[in-house]
């Protein structure tokens, strides 16, 4: 693994607000090898929200591909997602207003939340098709839920 994957994942574990002193000392690095990957703290929370955005969807895809139950893919989904976005240190930089307007950032976390909620609808509309799921039942309960 080179440095720069190294100190993007030190960072997506460590609590995104850190100083920079306190990553350093998290990774056993110092400040020289992360200026060398990154001009600043911004542009290392840039990188860090590409990483994780191809992180993401490399994991919705995984997961897909695994030709799982349907209850079991849900499972699967809904488990990654939490881990990885929600109850982990990344929800910050995911989710963080700062970043949304630079260097034409936006798409990208909306490309991940759109590829999960597209990932939901064809679990469910397969396990409807499947009689897994009650047909009668507003789904749309279940996906507001992970996004409200």
């Amino acid at each position: 693994m080179n440095s720069k994957t190294q100190i993007i994942q030190g960072y997506l574990k460590k609590d995104m607000k850190c100083t920079l002193d306190k990553l350093c000392r998290y990774l056993g690095m110092s400040k020289k090898t992360i200026y060398r990957n990154f001009a600043n703290k911004k542009d290392l929370e840039f990188e860090s929200l590409i990483y994780l955005c191809h992180k993401i969807n490399i994991g919705i895809t995984e997961i897909q591909e695994n030709k799982l139950q349907v209850q079991e893919e849900f499972r699967e989904l809904s488990l990654f997602w939490f881990t990885t976005v929600i109850n982990s240190p990344t929800y910050d930089i995911f989710f963080s207003k700062e970043m949304m307007p630079r260097k034409n950032v936006t798409d990208l976390p909306n490309n991940s939340l759109i590829a999960i909620k597209d990932a939901f609808r064809e679990n469910l509309r397969k396990g409807i098709q499947l009689k897994t799921y009650h047909a009668n039942f507003n789904y749309s309960v279940i996906l507001n839920f992970y996004w409200s």
